[in-house]
């Protein structure tokens, strides 16, 4: 005997279409619901502020698009409603967990450029604590089965709209996941180039009448959504270089430089050997 079988009698035409409906409303439901919690992990930093409220920033529209986007490549590519849930919910629970403890902790949101941390484990296990990773990752598991077991309670009512297809409708559903994987990934990488010139995520996210603050970019945070901010703080075309813009001749304008400093230091007393701290302002 199976651990809760699921269903598998063959669903009708109209059964699969209701799944298929119910499936995209669910995802977009779980996208709002997802941008509203990033959202709060920025807005719970402080105690609450009367001027800021998650559902009246003027992009919340682009911002759930994108989220949205995101959970339909998780479904396009496992096939699996209940699965992506869990996957994008556990996604969207470690964001805002990461991105809460990084403005208690500095009082500066979470950026892309923040995934350079990555490469030194030690160091976030040193500033988060190690009970607090083995209740991450316990909590992790326990997200994953619970969806995983949600799913085969479901599917005893509504089966996996693959269930009693023959080889070419499968052929046709599989197509179809290819073309939503690749449009939503495609849509997305546009959105991760967010700063490059006549980007339309961009032209979209002005349209709305938004206003970047680039002075503060937890006030950016606040008053555009977490969404919008990451997209905002996205790689940066660098500037073009410029003639003469070599090592050589870099090596040459601090040689002279140096050998400057040393005329003019010939004789004064006190040393700078020992210094190793630089304000830049």
């Amino acid at each position: 005997m199976r651990f809760l079988p699921g269903n598998t009698s063959t669903p009708s035409r109209r059964k699969r279409l209701v799944t298929v409906v119910l499936a995209l409303l669910v995802t977009l439901i779980w996208a709002i619901i997802a941008n509203y919690g990033l959202d709060v992990a920025t807005w719970a930093v402080g105690g609450a502020n009367p001027w800021v409220n998650p559902w009246l920033a003027k992009p919340i529209v682009l911002n759930v698009l994108v989220v949205w986007l995101a959970i339909l490549l998780v479904l396009a590519v496992t096939g699996r409603l209940w699965l992506t849930l869990g996957i994008t919910g556990l996604i969207t629970l470690s964001l805002a967990v990461i991105h809460l403890t990084k403005l208690r902790l500095r009082n500066d949101p979470l950026v892309p450029s923040d995934t350079a941390f990555l490469a030194q484990p030690d160091f976030l296990v040193e500033r988060v604590g190690k009970s607090r990773v083995v209740m991450a990752v316990v909590g992790m598991v326990f997200i994953v089965l619970m969806s995983w077991l949600v799913g085969r309670v479901v599917s005893r009512w509504l089966p996996h709209i693959a269930t009693g297809m023959t080889s070419k409708p499968k052929w046709a559903l599989r197509l179809g996941r290819l073309v939503v994987a690749g449009v939503s990934l495609a849509l997305l990488l546009s959105a991760g180039n967010f700063n490059d010139p006549g980007n339309p995520w961009k032209a979209a996210y002005d349209a709305t009448g938004l206003r970047w603050r680039t002075w503060d970019q937890r006030v950016n945070y606040l008053r555009n959504g977490f969404v919008a901010g990451v997209l905002y703080n996205t790689h940066v075309e660098a500037m073009k270089q410029p003639p003469g813009y070599t090592k050589a001749n870099l090596e040459a304008i601090a040689a002279k430089y140096t050998a400057m400093a040393q005329e003019q230091n010939r004789g004064r007393k006190g040393s700078l050997d020992n210094v190793n701290v630089v304000t830049v302002l």
